[in-house]
């Protein structure tokens, strides 16, 4: 887009640019490490776990393409919801921070390096806060609406694509070193031996009756999370007639090619995030492939700064609030919404990590205190954004032809209802892994989107 906000004509390496750069944005705490999660606790079922969480993760992130249908419809949904958008990022970029400084001080910890734990701790927080105050890539603050400068965006779109192309090559190296008796390992039932109890379960194997809720969860966050993301929204404007060909490889391909090898990881990241040794299930630093240091340095690492990156450029843009005005209006203010968020990310991690039995018996369901607070991030995006898309973002239709659209007070009040229902039975699925609770937040949630629209219409007298 120029700055008139006139389309402009967009080749197709552009749009393989914005290819990999939506798959590296896309991949993140959550694709790099809940599929371990729910291979651990579903045991043999953990093949069928992980499709669960796969096809509607990629499937919800590569619609986007095609549903928000124009440039314009994407700069509505910056407009309109941008408090959300600001709050989807700066959590976002919170939830990075955390899990950086939290595999730091678990693999510090597996290494019995515990007199090193401040640097663990610290070097990747201080990583994030490089990145987080860095100039964008175009205008003031690097947003859509500042239409970009086209030489640093093109730089840009080549660091995206180096970053896609280093995290790729190190899965296969590591698959092709240690991955596939892991794997198998894996999927067959335990991470190199380890027992783990869960919700008084032993042995870490849910019901496979259980993967119908974890659809459920999937399907709403996974599909409605992307209209609040700003990266999104970003690469629907600049890619503008290269959207279906930016979505469909960066998500249907290359995005889905990366947690496939988050497989190939779930015999390092879960021993080291039960704080053990991490040369369990072969994956020693000798042999023919890459040493779990590498592996997590060269894909982890490097993914998690990415993301980070992008989502404070996006948060520091100067991106007008429908009436001019708003909370973040201030140059300043903007720029410190990113950093501020390392820093609440690293103080959960730190926290978690000296507070741990007291988490553990307050959560309770065997989880350790990382976890705990993995998984409580992780709800915000199976219920608080999910519910905004659905309640306050999908336009209704009134007989007379107008569409509402926007957070009117209606609407955010069935929001707030919503979250505060559905709230008790999402702790019960994501903490105490009673996953058929996570059934009841979801229907709590449909139920109020329906009510919620009803409202709207009742509102305008039909």
């Amino acid at each position: 887009m120029d700055q008139n906000g006139t389309a402009r004509g967009v080749g197709v390496v552009a749009g393989v640019g914005w290819a990999a750069y939506l798959a590296s944005s896309w991949t993140w705490c959550i694709g790099m490490f809940l599929p371990v999660l729910l291979v651990r606790d579903f045991g043999a079922a953990g093949l069928w776990a992980f499709v669960a969480f796969a096809v509607p993760n990629v499937v919800g992130a590569a619609a986007l393409g095609w549903t928000v249908s124009s440039p314009a419809s994407a700069r509505r949904l910056l407009t309109e919801h941008w408090f959300m958008v600001r709050a989807f990022g700066a959590v976002t970029v919170a939830y990075q921070a955390f899990f950086a400084a939290w595999l730091g001080l678990c693999a510090t910890s597996a290494v019995g390096g515990s007199g090193l734990g401040g640097l663990a701790w610290f070097a990747p927080l201080g990583a994030m806060l490089v990145v987080s105050v860095l100039p964008g890539m175009g205008g003031r603050g690097g947003g859509v609406e500042s239409g970009g400068v086209a030489v640093r965006q093109r730089a840009f779109l080549v660091v995206s694509v180096l970053v896609t192309l280093l995290s790729l090559a190190v899965l296969a190296w590591a698959a092709v070193g240690h991955g596939v008796g892991g794997v198998g390992g894996v999927l067959g039932g335990g991470v190199g031996g380890e027992e783990v109890t869960n919700g008084g379960m032993s042995g870490g194997v849910r019901p496979s009756g259980e993967l119908l809720p974890l659809v459920a969860i999937c399907i709403l966050g996974f599909g409605l999370c992307p209209y609040l993301d700003a990266t999104f929204l970003r690469a629907r404007v600049e890619a503008a007639e290269r959207s279906p060909l930016a979505f469909g490889l960066g998500f249907g391909w290359l995005f889905a090619a990366m947690i496939v090898g988050t497989l190939v990881l779930a015999p390092v990241l879960m021993p080291l995030a039960r704080g053990l040794p991490p040369s369990l299930s072969g994956w020693s630093s000798a042999g023919s492939g890459p040493s779990w240091a590498l592996v997590l340095g060269l894909h982890v690492c490097v993914q998690l700064l990415f993301t980070a990156r992008v989502h404070s450029m996006e948060l520091a843009c100067d991106a007008a609030t429908p009436d001019g005005r708003g909370l973040l209006r201030g140059g300043l203010l903007r720029g410190l919404v990113a950093p501020a968020a390392v820093i609440v990310g690293g103080l959960l991690a730190g926290w978690a990590w000296v507070q741990g039995p007291s988490i553990e018996a307050i959560a309770g369901g065997g989880l350790r205190a990382g976890e705990v607070v993995y998984r409580l991030l992780l709800g915000a995006y199976g219920l608080v954004f999910p519910a905004y898309v659905l309640i306050c973002v999908w336009p209704v239709r009134l007989p007379n032809g107008v569409r509402v659209t926007g957070p009117t007070r209606s609407r955010v009040v069935w929001l707030i209802a919503a979250c505060a229902l559905a709230m008790p039975a999402m702790w019960a699925g994501f903490i105490h892994l009673r996953m058929w609770w996570l059934l009841a937040g979801v229907a709590i949630v449909l139920a109020a989107a329906v009510g919620a629209r009803r409202g709207v219409r009742r509102g305008a007298g039909f």
